[in-house]
């Protein structure tokens, strides 16, 4: 996990059993990835995860 690029995505943010983000944060951000909150059912967060995915993944190729 240390070299591969990746973003958390805290999906099911309108359920009202999710966890709140701080704490998720606090638990599961280890290097300070870049983080959305999400409703994939609403597409809610989905296309700014995947562009900051894409751009992760495209500095990580402009660098070897």
């Amino acid at each position: 996990m240390r070299t591969i690029p990746y973003v958390l995505q805290f999906n099911k943010r309108d359920l009202p059993t999710a966890a709140p983000v701080d704490e998720m944060y606090r638990l599961l951000n280890f290097k300070s990835e870049p983080t959305f909150e999400a409703v994939a059912t609403q597409g809610m967060g989905v296309f700014e995860t995947l562009k900051a995915v894409a751009k992760q993944v495209l500095y990580e190729l402009r660098r070897r």
